[in-house]
């Protein structure tokens, strides 16, 4: 196995960035994102956020910042401003688990990035203009910084004052989750493994980070009035935290999710793991680190009620660190390969039980049929390297991850492209900024009654007038001086819009949408 990782880390920008070109911004945030960043960037306003002429007091401002100075050669934000912040971070993460794989003494360094990449879900998180890839990005840089604090001999101030600098980045990236649970784990690792005395250099990180936070929100609430600091401390924090409004799921959501979200080499947790337990190397630094990210992560957001899946994406950027020591330690011979072979044979008989579902079923809709083509071959490539992987462990070869992370790119790649293309018309607002672009000018506007703006205004590039249930009256009136209201089909049957002429009809995202206009005969 090579411990150059660069052939891998190309891997790790060119098959994310290949689906780049064949998709537009998806519905609901990509596009929202991207016209906060263009509104932001016309007013000059790079410390308050703003959405629809006014504030917008649900982020902090640096995913916006970053995707503003990505599109420093345009006089607007184009569409792959915003992605390529979240393809970036993609690549900061793995350079930064080269560097902590170094810490604790692995000695390829390629292994990492090849155990992430066997990770398609994480690929193709990489690909999309949301700030959760940013946000784990400046997680693994407080690790690296945290980390280097606690064991390295020498530096302990310059590294508690960067690690202070990448836990206030991680605020203005996504507020107080982006630093709360790195605390956690880098206390917890520096009370269990003798690292007290660096205990009160982490404390000043902190009193760093608050300091430089305060000034942040100090400023955004003089510019912008204290209901932004507000909210974002509170409502958009500690609210949404313990009291949320939406994305429920149960306590056990993410024990779930992940196996699906990080196969097929997640799985492979499972062999290492009761293999660090029989070998009672279980309190070794370099299984402890990773485990406990893991562990911390799965709780916290256990804790709340609001679930989504990329509030953990953290986790697999630790699982592919655990098993790179695991992988060294297998093909070295130090463990036995038994649970490795029947979690290979699993992998390799799930792919293709997989590829002859996809060729089989009827299940996938009339208007995707002709993906079923692509999803079949892609999921036949991933079963002949599973096969070939699990071959050559039978044989007593070493294990070779790579096989994995090379028949993940090939899925992207063969199934990837076709999905997004297919995907596309759907999930982005094409077909209602061509129906309405030309009409929305002089004094005729286009409304959102009752849902929130379903990214629209980046493709319209305009500002939307928006009502909630209870302004009905307001909306009336609107429709009755000529204007349009965009609105969910679901809220459109229980309105009292109900029985107005229908103007255009589609999806966006997932949902169905009308725009109505007023009653015939106004």
């Amino acid at each position: 196995m090579t411990k150059k990782p660069g052939f891998f880390l190309l891997l790790f920008i060119l098959v994310p960035l290949s689906l780049i070109p064949f998709r537009g911004l998806w519905a609901p945030d990509e596009a929202r994102y991207a016209r906060v960043a263009a509104e932001m960037k016309d007013a000059g306003s790079f410390v308050v956020p703003k959405l629809n002429g006014s504030l917008y007091a649900e982020k902090p401002p640096l995913f916006f910042d970053l995707t503003i100075l990505s599109s420093v050669f345009s006089k607007s934000v184009p569409e792959y401003a915003v992605k390529i912040v979240s393809l970036l971070s993609a690549l900061l993460i793995a350079l930064l688990l080269i560097a902590i794989g170094k810490k604790f003494g692995l000695r390829d360094a390629a292994l990492p990035v090849i155990l992430l990449l066997g990770m398609p879900r994480f690929l193709w998180q990489a690909q999309f203009g949301q700030i959760d890839m940013l946000l784990c990005a400046l997680i693994y840089l407080q690790f690296f910084f945290g980390l280097s604090l606690l064991t390295d001999e020498k530096g302990a101030g310059r590294n508690s004052l960067l690690l202070g600098l990448s836990s206030f980045l991680a605020v203005v990236s996504k507020g107080p989750a982006g630093v709360l649970p790195t605390l956690i784990v880098l206390i917890v690792f520096a009370i269990c493994y003798g690292h007290h005395k660096r205990l009160i250099a982490v404390g000043g990180s902190v009193l760093v980070t608050i300091s430089l936070a305060a000034a942040w929100l100090a400023a955004a609430g003089t510019i912008a009035g204290w209901d932004y600091p507000r909210s974002l401390l509170f409502k958009q924090t500690v609210t949404r935290y313990l009291d949320p409004w939406h994305h429920y799921a149960p306590w056990h959501y993410y024990l779930k999710v992940m196996w699906g979200e990080g196969f097929p080499i997640i799985l492979f947790l499972i062999p290492a793991l009761v293999m660090i337990v029989r070998s009672k190397e279980t309190k070794e630094k370099r299984w402890a680190f990773p485990l406990l990210v893991i562990f911390v992560w799965l709780l916290f957001f256990s804790v709340s009620s609001a679930k989504r899946s990329v509030y953990i994406l953290p986790i697999y950027p630790a699982a592919a660190l655990l098993l790179s020591f695991a992988v060294e330690k297998w093909n070295e011979g130090g463990w036995e390969k038994k649970g490795l072979k029947i979690i290979s044979a699993i992998v390799a008989l799930l792919f293709g039980a997989a590829a002859v579902f996809a060729l089989m079923t009827n299940r996938i809709p009339a208007e995707f049929a002709g993906l079923r083509v692509y999803l079949v071959t892609g999921l036949a490539a991933f079963f002949v390297f599973s096969l070939v992987s699990f071959v050559r462990l039978l044989r007593n070869y070493s294990f070779a991850p790579q096989l994995f992370a090379i028949a993940s790119c090939l899925f992207m790649l063969i199934a990837g492209i076709p999905v997004v293309r297919a995907l596309d018309p759907v999930k982005a607002p094409y077909a209602l900024a061509r129906e309405f672009k030309q009409k929305l000018t002089g004094e005729k506007k286009l409304g959102v009654f009752g849902s929130l703006v379903p990214s629209v205004n980046y493709y319209l590039d305009t500002t939307t007038p928006l009502f909630k249930e209870k302004d009905e009256e307001k909306a009336a009136r609107f429709l009755e001086s000529g204007n349009y209201l965009l609105i969910e089909k679901e809220e459109m049957e229980k309105s009292p819009f109900r029985d107005n002429p229908t103007a255009w009809r589609g999806r966006i995202g997932g949902s169905d949408y009308l725009v109505i206009t007023g009653k015939a005969g106004d």
